[in-house]
């Protein structure tokens, strides 16, 4: 199973106000988060409702999807996924399925893959 993502008394959070030159309205929250022996950062926003994880690998979103699905998600609401690669190649989100960790990976993996053929 998974690393629960606890907060770390190292990390941080920040919060930034929307900017005029930025579309898409809403403040944002960046965030430092352990996951694991190592810890993950990333930036959530409430309009449009999101999360995304920076600098990740396969293995690291998968848990982190595992953590969102347990601890933060309501159960039964979808999560989607895409990657900066798939919204450059106008790639529509995909839908994460309930799903071992493996699977997760691997799911992440053939994305990565399905990008890198079409360029």
């Amino acid at each position: 199973m998974a690393s629960p993502v606890e907060l770390d008394p190292d990390s941080f959070t920040r919060t930034e106000y929307p900017r005029a030159d930025v579309p898409g309205g809403g403040p944002f929250m960046f965030f430092e988060a352990a996951l694991g022996e190592e810890d993950i950062e990333g930036m959530a926003k409430l309009d449009p409702e999101g999360v995304a994880v920076q600098s990740c690998t396969a293995h690291r979103a998968a848990e982190f999807v595992q953590w969102l699905r347990a601890a933060v998600v309501p159960q039964g609401t979808a999560i989607s996924f895409n990657t900066e690669w798939g919204m450059e190649s106008d790639l529509p989100d995909a839908v994460v399925p309930t799903a071992s960790e493996a699977d997760l990976v691997q799911l992440f993996l053939n994305n990565i893959a399905q990008i890198d053929g079409l360029n």
